[in-house]
């Protein structure tokens, strides 16, 4: 099988995938890279990101995030909007947070950004130390609510907190004196 035409300006493939049954099933993809300008309107970038074949980590797959995911999976439901960039403070002030919202197509998305902060003991129990002001920050999994050594339950907003690679509350015994685990930065 080939894909005899393409008219989009984006990337498209097609690969056989396996089920769970090992039944054969052909899946195609389209994948477009966009660019933002300054007003937030989106255009197909000149370079297009070539199509994820493999799961892509930023380290160790198994102990770090995913970077991207494959593009050849059985069921996706919906678009996948994946945000490559950092959380830039305006005119070059340090910020201790920052408010970012992504839109696409009358969809939109909030993220409250902190700067980099740890988990501390206190009296009452355990809360997350005051936020080190920046300029940039990096927006990637590894810095969200959760983590893979956490009793699953609702975080904000109801994230689930057992999500590998993420940051939260550690079931871990409590770090020695002037050891600090890293609490989430949205």
């Amino acid at each position: 099988m080939q894909i005899a035409a393409n008219t989009t300006g984006m990337l498209a493939g097609l690969a056989v995938v396996a089920d769970a049954d090992a039944v054969e099933h052909c899946v195609v993809v389209i994948k477009g890279t966009f660019v933002t300008d300054h007003r937030g309107e989106l255009t197909l970038s000149q370079l297009q990101q070539p199509l994820t074949t493999t799961d892509e980590h930023y380290g160790e797959p198994g102990s770090s995030c995913m970077r991207y995911e494959c593009d050849f999976a059985l069921w996706k439901p919906y678009t996948d909007v994946l945000v490559v960039g950092n959380a830039v403070a305006p005119n070059g002030q340090s910020v201790a947070k920052l408010a970012v919202q992504l839109q696409v197509q009358g969809r939109a998305k909030d993220l409250l950004v902190y700067g980099e902060r740890h988990w501390r003991s206190t009296l009452l129990g355990v809360e997350a130390s005051a936020p080190a002001p920046f300029t940039q920050m990096p927006i990637t999994f590894d810095r969200a609510w959760g983590g893979a050594r956490q009793q699953p339950r609702r975080g904000p907003r109801g994230c689930r907190a057992a999500q590998p690679c993420r940051r939260g509350i550690s079931s871990a015994p409590p770090p020695s004196r002037g050891q600090w685990l890293a609490a989430p930065q949205y």
